[in-house]
C-alpha cells in the first residue's frame, strides 16, 4: 500500500453540512406531515363514518410511530457525524503537535 493510500482525506466542512441537512430533514418531515394533516382534516372534516374514521386513525398512528422512528434515526445520525467530526479534528491537531519542535 502506497503511502497516498494509507491515508484519510477528511472534508470538515462537508460533515458540518451533511450534519446540518439532517437536521433540516427532520424539520422538513415535521411541517410536511403537518400540512398533510391539516389539509387531509379540512378537505375531509365530517366526510368519514364509522370504519372509515377508525382506518384512518389506526394508520395514522401508524405512521406517527414510524415517524418518530425516522427523526429519532436522523438525529442519531447527526450527532454521530458530529461527534466523528469532532474525533478526526481531535485526532488532526494531535498529529499536526507532533511535529511541532519545541
Amino acid at each position: 500500500m502506497s503511502a497516498a493510500e494509507d491515508r484519510a482525506r477528511i472534508n470538515f466542512l462537508s460533515m458540518d453540512a451533511a450534519k446540518e441537512r439532517l437536521v433540516g430533514i427532520v424539520k422538513e418531515l415535521d411541517t410536511t406531515t403537518d400540512t398533510l394533516m391539516t389539509q387531509i382534516t379540512n378537505d375531509f372534516a365530517g366526510a368519514w363514518e364509522g370504519d372509515a374514521v377508525e382506518f384512518f386513525a389506526e394508520h395514522k398512528k401508524r405512521w406517527d410511530n414510524i415517524e418518530a422512528t425516522m427523526v429519532v434515526q436522523l438525529q442519531q445520525a447527526a450527532v454521530a457525524i458530529g461527534i466523528a467530526k469532532e474525533n478526526y479534528e481531535l485526532a488532526e491537531a494531535k498529529n499536526k503537535n507532533l511535529w511541532i519542535v519545541n
